[in-house]
C-alpha cells in the first residue's frame, strides 16, 4: 500500500516594461512523498521523495483593438507513478499488477514548453479568435520496457516531443446565437530509440527519433451553432430561456497502444455530432442531448491482446467502440 503526499507552492507576478509589454514571472515548488509499504513482506517497502521547481517566463503585447501577441517558455514535471517506481527493476521485471517492490528510482519526468500566439477580444465580444504554436520537449519519459526475464520494467528512456498548432474562433451574434470552431493539429513523437514492450511480440519493439505515440491523433476539429428559441439571457435572471445547439468533433487517425514503432494499422478516424436543447429557469438548467446524431459506428481506443477464444491464443486487435446513439437527461442547479 501507499499513502502519498502532495505540497506545493506558486508564486507569481506581472511587470509593465514598457506601454502595451508586460512581463509575466512565475514559479511553482513541488514535494512529493511516496512510500511503498508491503504488508507481507517489510524487507520490500521503500520510499521515494521528489523536489523541483518549475518555472515560467512571458511577454504579452497588447496591439491593439482587443489584439495580443505573447510567447512563454515554462517548466513542467511529474513525479513517477508508484506503480512505475515499484515496477523498474530489470533484473526482477514485473508482470503487471501482481510483482511489485522496490525497485530502482527513477527520474522524474521533466518537460520545457515554448508557446508563440496571438489573440483577438473583438469589439462588444462578438468575434474571439486566438492562434498558437507551441513545442514541448519532454525529458526522462516513462515507458514500459521489454523484458527477456518476464512481463517488463518501466524505465526512463530518454526524450519524447509534442509540437502542434491550435486554432480558435467564436461568434455571436446580436440575437446571441453563438457559432464556434476549433483545430488543433499535434504531432508527438519519440526523440530517442528504445526497445519497448509489446504485446505483439516478446523481444519488444524498436522505437526510432520520428515515430509517433501512439493514441495521439495529429488532427482534431471541433464546431457548433448554438441558437436561442427563447431569449431570456437579456432581461431578469429568473426569464426562462431556451437553447438549441449542434456540436460535432472530428478526431483523426492514430495508432494503437503497443505499436510504438508505428508498423501495423492505424485505428480509423471519425466524425461524430450531437443535438442537445438546455432550458434554463431561475437557477435551474434541464438539458437533454442526443450523443451520436447519425448512430455512426466509430473505434475510440485500440490495442493488442491474446484472443483465448482462437486456438494458439493469437495477438489480435482490441478495439473499444464508441457509445451508439443515446439521449443523455441532466438537471442542475446553483445554491
Amino acid at each position: 500500500r501507499t499513502n502519498q503526499v502532495n505540497a506545493g507552492a506558486f508564486a507569481g507576478a506581472n511587470l509593465e516594461l514598457v506601454p502595451r509589454l508586460t512581463a509575466s514571472l512565475a514559479a511553482r515548488y513541488d514535494w512529493i512523498r511516496i512510500p511503498f509499504e508491503d504488508l507481507i513482506d517489510s524487507t520490500q517497502n521503500g520510499l521515494n521523495i521528489f523536489r523541483r521547481l518549475s518555472p515560467r517566463a512571458g511577454l504579452t503585447w497588447s496591439a491593439g483593438r482587443g489584439q495580443e501577441l505573447f510567447t512563454s517558455v515554462s517548466g513542467g514535471f511529474r513525479a513517477p507513478a508508484v506503480v512505475e517506481l515499484a515496477c523498474a527493476d530489470p533484473s526482477a521485471a514485473c508482470p503487471l499488477p501482481f510483482a511489485l517492490g522496490p525497485d530502482p528510482a527513477l527520474r522524474p519526468v521533466l518537460a520545457t514548453t515554448y508557446e508563440l500566439g496571438w489573440r483577438l477580444r473583438g469589439t462588444r465580444r462578438r468575434i474571439d479568435a486566438s492562434a498558437d504554436v507551441y513545442r514541448t520537449d519532454v525529458r526522462d519519459d516513462i515507458f514500459f520496457i521489454a523484458s527477456t526475464v518476464t512481463g517488463g520494467y518501466f524505465q526512463n528512456i530518454g526524450a519524447t516531443r509534442r509540437s502542434g498548432v491550435e486554432l480558435a474562433i467564436q461568434w455571436l451574434s446580436p440575437s446571441r446565437v453563438r457559432a464556434y470552431a476549433n483545430y488543433g493539429y499535434t504531432r508527438a513523437t519519440f526523440q530517442t530509440t528504445a526497445t519497448l514492450a509489446t504485446p505483439r511480440d516478446a523481444a519488444g519493439q524498436t522505437v526510432t527519433p520520428g515515430d509517433e505515440l501512439p493514441m495521439v491523433p495529429n488532427h482534431r476539429v471541433n464546431a457548433g451553432l448554438a441558437v436561442p428559441l427563447l431569449n431570456g439571457a437579456t432581461g431578469s435572471p429568473s426569464r426562462a430561456s431556451l437553447i438549441a445547439a449542434l456540436d460535432a468533433r472530428y478526431v483523426g487517425q492514430q495508432w494503437l497502444r503497443g505499436d510504438e514503432a508505428n508498423d501495423t494499422r492505424r485505428l480509423a478516424d471519425y466524425l461524430l455530432a450531437d443535438l442537445s436543447l438546455t432550458a434554463t429557469w431561475h437557477d435551474f438548467e434541464l438539458r437533454a442531448a442526443v450523443r451520436n446524431l447519425f448512430d455512426r459506428s466509430v473505434f475510440t481506443f485500440g490495442t493488442f491482446a491474446e484472443n483465448p477464444t482462437v486456438p494458439g491464443n493469437p495477438v489480435e486487435r482490441w478495439l473499444t467502440p464508441g457509445l451508439p446513439r443515446h439521449i443523455q437527461l441532466s438537471l442542475s442547479t446553483d445554491f
